[in-house]
């Protein structure tokens, strides 16, 4: 199981280093995002430095964009807080932002919070809130379903079905019921 989470972990961060993300359908109109508070060209210019792996020239380009609430950015952030590149390691920072992110419906930090409550990493551990999460990567639908969108889904499915073994029907319960209130909060679905 611990070897299942370290893999699907060091997939998703593989993938999101190299920049791929879809976007989720989650309300616009209820949305923070403003490009006021930040510049647009820097931000592209962060995202194509990320995707380089130059971290340190990517974060000052991307953090005024998850001050912004841009979940990708927020997600970023965290990544580069999380792994000490670009920013100085700190996993408390890094749970911050990937909680950010998570709320702004960004996939890969709604699965990255299901593995951290999981496993109790940097936050105590919270089996219900990890199948809060995996639920609601599995159910969420997205604008542009693409290729990273599939595995993200199918591993929070494998993971939701080995979780099922092991947590309490009460935890599970719990976390279906957390789930669909948040999803329908947050994009009407159910």
């Amino acid at each position: 199981m611990k070897t299942t989470l370290i893999v699907c972990y060091f997939i998703i961060l593989f993938a999101l280093i190299l920049g791929c993300e879809p976007k989720s359908n989650t309300d616009s109109s209820t949305s923070s995002h403003s490009t006021d508070s930040y510049d647009v060209s820097l931000y592209k210019e962060g995202l194509m430095a990320y995707q380089r792996k130059e971290h340190a020239e990517a974060f000052p380009k991307i953090y005024p964009a998850a001050l912004a609430n841009i979940p990708e950015a927020q997600y970023k952030v965290g990544v580069m807080y999380d792994i000490g590149s670009g920013a100085p390691q700190n996993t408390h920072e890094a749970i911050s932002w990937y909680q950010k992110s998570a709320e702004g419906g960004f996939i890969s930090a709604q699965y990255k919070l299901g593995l951290l409550y999981e496993a109790g990493h940097g936050l105590p551990q919270n089996k219900t809130e990890a199948y809060k999460w995996y639920t609601i990567v599995t159910l969420i639908k997205h604008d542009s379903e693409n290729e990273l969108t599939a595995i993200i889904k199918s591993r929070a499915l494998k993971t939701k079905e080995t979780a099922i073994k092991t947590f309490s029907e009460e935890q599970i319960s719990e976390g279906e019921k957390l789930a669909h209130t948040w999803l329908s909060t947050h994009t009407g679905e159910q």
